[in-house]
């Protein structure tokens, strides 16, 4: 299966930070296998411009859907939701707590952001696919 890398570096006056995501073709899904994010950007609605940006790239490469598993920890107890936050449906959920996503992406709609996300200056890196 092709790996998807990808991130998005964030900055303003405060240097807020990045994200970074690593997404796995399986079939119809990409299997999102790492969504590392830097925690002074959390609240900030950079995860919102991360999952426009994976979406998008599954969809041009024929994704039906993305798969997001949260597995606990103590130090991302805070992202418990995160996946529910941003409209992934629960498919399953362990007795240890780990539980597993998807997103339709025909039903996947981009939003509205209040920041501006230059498409061509992560073009090569977050939507490259890397063989």
């Amino acid at each position: 299966a092709a790996k998807q890398r990808g991130g998005l570096a964030v900055t303003d006056a405060e240097a807020l930070g990045g994200a970074h995501i690593d997404a796995d073709r399986q079939g119809e899904a990409w299997e999102i296998d790492t969504w590392l994010m830097s925690c002074r950007v959390l609240g900030r609605r950079v995860q919102e411009a991360c999952l426009d940006h994976l979406a998008r790239a599954a969809r041009a490469d024929g994704a039906q859907r993305l798969i997001g598993r949260y597995i606990p920890s103590p130090k991302n107890a805070m992202v418990r939701d995160h996946y529910a936050k941003l409209g992934f449906t629960l498919l399953s959920e362990e007795a240890s707590g780990e539980t597993l996503w998807t997103l339709d992406l025909a039903a996947y709609a981009s939003p509205e952001l209040p920041m501006l996300v230059d498409d061509k200056a992560v073009a090569g890196a977050a939507l490259e696919l890397q063989q």
